[in-house]
């Protein structure tokens, strides 16, 4: 009797302890994420977060050499500097504060703020700033710039307790009127070699790739809102403006050696903001400009903030989009409640109504492109908002990729992949060749223009044109028994190609399933 009891409450002790938890809903929050992984630049240090789906999570350091993990609660988006001597990140306030902010439907305004946290590797320190708004490490520099929810430099204790008393019998200096901004505390900090420069009413500002020239936007609210643009380079202390006063600048664009800045600016009062370009020299101190009186970019236009700036690495040329000048919007005499809206599609529209509603934003900043030569201000028109470029700062040639699927917009509601032609378009005088019609995935331009290659889904095979004969050339048909395409699992649609990597010099890599093909 004794062992048939204990063979049961052994039995039932293994089922007990055998049991699964069982997962449903009540196991979400216990999840947890790999996030953000990163290494340093000398690969001394690998940083990633721990975060669960809903909670605190930890950013970790990880030191290579000696094998010490360092953690930080609620760390986020974290950056090494180019020299791998601190890393940058965002403290984020706890969870169940800003649930309870929310639950209380607290003012987002009075909100926890975010900190920037600056962990310096060597002396194992942590230094915070509270009220952080943005951040950024330089790539090329070790530079921390960051702006927080303030507007004022703060004293050193120390300077202003030496600081002498005023006798009580002089006069009373009167106070200045203090600037109206929406601008904030700009700070430029080397944390190794405790340089710190501060600015503010600052609204946007850039660095140079090198770290050499700071450029930012102060903003002073006058009689209508004033803008001005102001340049410092380091080491100097000297602060200069560079651009006269303007009721709106932005999009600040440094070239690749720093020794031109670009910007976007406008007099005008209204939201309806018609701006210029305008290009400053370091050197010659000089500021060339393309405005809304300029024929170049057509009449009625001007050039459009829709479009990031981009200066190509050698310098010699810029791209910037341009739009119609946006008209001033007329005051509405009708009630919200008086208006009726309705939504009207046509089967034979290109795009199907749901896809037209969730567009409706991209398609209100498309612009057309245009180029602009350094060497002589020449400008050019490169392709309308029916192409999309392949943009590239990289630039080596002088023709640059273009695709475009308005012949096959209708048939890509029911076919995939859809299909598209691909173009050629010179910098030199932004002419527009077609190279290939009815491709369903991407081609590519070799970096001189002269050859394009392309996968045919039909045939499985790759393929590359000469564009100066327009020979073509099958690049793996000479392989034989080898599957270039992916797996569709039965789905009814051409199965992607697995892909190719192009070496330069003329080698490419095109992948297959269990193997890489070298081709020259």
């Amino acid at each position: 009797m004794r062992y048939s009891l204990l063979l049961l409450s052994l039995l039932f002790t293994g089922l007990l302890f055998g049991q699964k938890k069982i997962i449903d809903h009540t196991a979400y929050n216990g999840w947890k994420k790999n996030e953000n992984q990163l290494v340093s630049s000398n690969g001394k240090y690998v940083s990633f977060e721990i975060n669960p789906h809903r909670g605190d999570g930890y950013l970790y350091i990880y030191r290579v050499d000696s094998g010490k993990m360092d953690s930080i609660p609620r760390g986020k988006g974290a950056q090494f500097s180019m020299n791998s001597d601190y890393i940058a990140f965002r403290i984020l306030p706890g969870f169940d504060t800003l649930r309870n902010c929310e639950l209380n439907k607290v003012d987002k305004k009075k909100w926890p703020k975010d900190s920037l946290g600056i962990y310096l590797l060597a002396s194992d320190s942590l230094i915070k700033v509270p009220l952080l708004k943005s951040f950024s490490v330089g790539e090329d520099h070790n530079l921390l710039s960051y702006i927080v929810d303030e507007n004022v430099i703060k004293n050193d204790e120390n300077t202003a307790k030496k600081a002498k008393k005023k006798c009580f019998l002089a006069k009373k200096e009167k106070k200045a009127t203090p600037i109206k901004s929406d601008g904030k505390l700009l700070t430029v900090l080397d944390p190794l070699a405790l340089r710190k420069d501060q600015f503010i009413n600052v609204t946007d500002y850039t660095i140079s790739r090198k770290g050499e020239n700071l450029c930012f936007i102060r903003h002073q609210k006058e009689k209508i809102d004033s803008n001005q643009l102001f340049l410092r380079q380091f080491p100097s202390m000297d602060l200069s403006p560079i651009s006269k006063k303007y009721t709106s600048i932005t999009s600040l664009t440094f070239d690749h050696s720093g020794k031109n800045i670009a910007y976007l600016a406008s007099n005008d009062t209204t939201d309806a903001k018609a701006y210029g370009l305008y290009i400053y020299s370091l050197e010659m101190k000089t500021t060339r400009s393309v405005d809304t009186s300029d024929v170049r970019i057509g009449d009625g236009n001007s050039v459009t903030e829709n479009f990031d700036l981009l200066f190509t690495k050698d310098g010699n040329y810029l791209f910037f989009g341009v739009d119609e000048r946006p008209e001033v919007t007329k005051k509405d005499t009708l009630l919200d409640k008086e208006k009726v809206e309705v939504d009207i599609w046509h089967y034979a529209d290109k795009r199907l109504q749901s896809q037209q509603l969730v567009e409706l934003k991209r398609d209100e900043k498309r612009s057309t492109l245009f180029r602009y030569r350094m060497s002589d201000d020449n400008i050019v028109k490169l392709a309308d908002d029916t192409l999309n470029v392949r943009l590239t700062e990289n630039l080596k040639g002088s023709y640059l990729f273009a695709a475009s699927d308005e012949r096959y917009a209708l048939e890509k509601q029911w076919e995939v992949p859809g299909r598209e032609d691909h173009y050629r378009i010179s910098l030199v005088d932004g002419s527009v060749e077609l190279i290939q019609e009815g491709v369903e995935f991407n081609g590519s331009l070799s970096p001189s223009g002269n050859l394009y290659s392309w996968f045919d889904g039909t045939n499985g095979q790759f393929y590359s044109k000469n564009l100066s004969s327009t020979k073509e050339n099958c690049m793996t048909c000479s392989v034989k028994n080898v599957n270039w395409q992916t797996d569709a699992n039965g789905m009814p649609l051409t199965p992607e190609p697995y892909g190719v990597e192009s070496l330069g010099y003329g080698q490419c890599v095109y992948r297959c399933k269990k193997c890489l093909y070298l081709r020259v």
